[in-house]
């Protein structure tokens, strides 16, 4: 945020949290806190980094983007769209969304955004035999605000984070639920308490990072622990 611009522009749209608190999920949720962020990453194909010796945090299963197409305005996402972005993609890169244990949402602590978001997450996770409280949700920008351009690294770096060291990190200010939200109908919680992560049935552990552009953009990747490499066979 160099300039006041952007922030007078948020805050006349009524995008800002007045008390500058971000409660994300939350049924009296009202509005984002702007943040700050630089951050990057390091890509490498997995064998590639095993023959190099790198230091390996977490494995990129797949990602997608799709747009959301026509919609009545930057505050108003597309639900469709985002549903169909997290279902293509698990289809086509094979994941079984009962291994998902932590999603990092978008999160920004609007009473419309988060609702569609949580919403689509349900829809795509449908008859997908996940169960009752399998997934936790956390927002990143709960705890540092909306890095805006930098928002989506910085949750997949968070996402890596909690995949490393087998921890849920806790969601802050959800001291009740968005009624808004189809918690009923759905494998999720918002994590309020930061708890130990535990490898799943098929020994790791799978998490995946939602992320929206202002422009429709929708974005989503899925990711995995890495437990080393495989054993030689005999």
């Amino acid at each position: 945020m160099l300039t006041p611009g952007p922030i007078l522009g948020m805050r006349a749209a009524g995008m800002l949290s007045p008390d500058g608190t971000c409660r994300a999920f939350a049924e009296d949720a009202n509005g984002t806190v702007a943040g700050e962020a630089v951050a990057a990453l390091v890509l490498k194909r997995q064998s590639r980094a095993e023959a190099d010796g790198d230091p390996i945090h977490g494995l990129i299963l797949g990602s997608a983007l799709n747009y959301d197409g026509k919609t009545n305005g930057i505050t108003a996402p597309s639900r469709i769209a985002q549903r169909d972005l997290i279902s293509g993609l698990y289809a086509d890169c094979g994941i079984d969304r009962r291994e998902i244990g932590h999603i990092v949402t978008h999160g920004t602590g609007t009473r419309l955004g988060d609702p569609v978001e949580i919403n689509a997450l349900c829809d795509a996770f449908r008859d997908s035999g996940a169960a009752p409280g399998q997934c936790a949700l956390t927002s990143v920008k709960s705890n540092l605000g909306h890095s805006f351009a930098a928002s989506g690294v910085v949750s997949l770096i968070a996402l890596v984070q909690s995949l490393r060291h087998g921890t849920l990190p806790a969601s802050l200010h959800c001291a009740r639920e968005s009624g808004y939200i189809r918690w009923q109908d759905s494998p999720f919680y918002v994590n309020r308490e930061t708890r130990p992560w535990p490898l799943n049935h098929a020994n790791r552990r799978v998490g995946a990072v939602s992320a929206f552009g202002m422009s429709g953009t929708n974005a989503h990747v899925v990711a995995a622990s890495y437990e080393g490499p495989p054993a030689a066979s005999a």
